[in-house]
């Protein structure tokens, strides 16, 4: 066989780096030549000493990057060793909050064997000071502790209004109905503009209209794939509406995924949470975020609790 019909059998060497930093972005984690080779089986066949060969020119060109060995194999990935420390740290605050030891340490593996433990905090604390996470306090009355829990979404009040509530119930020695009701008008006049939830307007409200089948299987696709995010959403936890679009983008592109969220709001089936300061971030993460007609920007998802 001549080296020409070998050439022709597989794919020209010029096409090879596109393909293969297309189909690493489909895998979610640095990865081996031959992983990402896989990522293309039965679309195109690529030799594995090309696809490394190809891999070496991408990370001297400055277009991917170099990770650690994996059972003897290079890895590569199309972020730096930090920014994909940054985003395994945002996927890790999707969940209920944790220490910051529990929260590094999900981040000092092999994979970032390159990142020191002060590089690894950094991090953490830049999350914070740009809002992108959230240091949760005590209870009222509790002593701080040495190591504060984190999210990656602002923690309901409603948790610490309710404790507040039952201390102040004992304290005054009235009945928490009795505190609910001295708290109303305050909560009323001085809380309503700080409100989680994206609330429907008298024009959009349509609590009473009953669901149609559509709706109904709109929910449910909304609600399964939050699940699968996160398990705990029927305890109240948020899902990022960034991952949560991710997660439908067959079943709900574009656009088909806004309509779908804002129509469940507002039918009351899931609040959506405001994220305060969307100039602080770039246009790409914003338009990972729902928007509404008034211009705010929401950022959380969870189950609308009566």
């Amino acid at each position: 066989m001549s080296r020409s019909a070998v050439i022709s059998d597989f794919t020209a060497a010029a096409e090879i780096p596109d393909l293969l930093q297309r189909a690493l972005r489909e895998i979610d984690k640095p990865s081996s030549a031959s992983a990402i080779l896989k990522q293309l089986k039965g679309v195109v066949r690529i030799r594995p000493e090309d696809a490394e060969a190809a891999l070496q020119d991408e990370v001297r060109e400055g277009r991917l990057w170099e990770f650690p060995l994996m059972r003897g194999q290079k890895q590569y990935w199309h972020q730096s060793p930090v920014e994909y420390a940054r985003a395994c740290l945002a996927v890790r605050l999707q969940g209920s909050p944790e220490t910051r030891s529990v929260i590094l340490k999900a981040i000092e593996g092999k994979t970032f064997s390159g990142l020191t433990k002060a590089v690894r905090e950094q991090l953490l604390d830049e999350m914070i000071e740009s809002q992108k996470a959230f240091e949760v306090p005590p209870l009222v009355g509790e002593r701080k502790p040495k190591s504060p829990r984190i999210a990656g979404y602002r923690p309901d009040p409603s948790v610490w209004l309710r404790d507040a509530f039952a201390k102040l119930s004992k304290t005054l020695n009235l009945s928490e109905s009795e505190i609910l009701k001295y708290a109303q008008t305050y909560i009323a006049s001085e809380l309503s503009d700080a409100a989680a939830y994206h609330q429907p307007s008298p024009t959009e409200h349509r609590a009473e209209q009953p669901l149609t089948g559509d709706a109904t299987s709109q929910d449910e696709r909304l609600l399964e794939a939050m699940r699968t995010i996160n398990p705990q959403v029927d305890e109240g936890d948020m899902v990022l509406i960034a991952s949560l679009r991710k997660e439908l983008d067959v079943h709900m592109p574009g656009s088909d995924f806004d309509s779908a969220v804002l129509d469940s709001v507002r039918r009351r089936r899931f609040a959506i949470h405001r994220y305060d300061r969307p100039n602080m971030i770039s246009e790409e993460e914003r338009a990972r975020m729902i928007r509404d007609d008034d211009g705010n920007f929401y950022n959380t998802i969870s189950l609308w609790r009566n």
